[in-house]
């Protein structure tokens, strides 16, 4: 995977615990969602998702269910 990549997911990890993932992990999902839906562009998303489907072991618990809540939208 690229090491722009790398980031995304490492940012994404950091924002899922500030969110409050280790308190009330549904309520960080959708915290993450949001401020990816407002702050990360479709392409950034896009990447995310297929990290997910290809290598998810570095996202966490609430980062996985984020990009899985995106590919969701982009089948739907």
């Amino acid at each position: 995977m690229t090491q722009e990549t790398d980031h995304l997911v490492r940012m994404l990890n950091q924002i899922a615990l500030n969110m409050g993932e280790n308190r009330n992990p549904d309520r960080a999902l959708e915290g993450c969602v949001s401020h990816l839906e407002r702050f990360w562009t479709p392409q950034m998303r896009d990447q995310l998702v297929t990290r997910w489907q290809t290598d998810a072991e570095q996202l966490s618990p609430v980062a996985a269910r984020v990009a899985q809540r995106f590919a969701e939208q982009a089948n739907a």
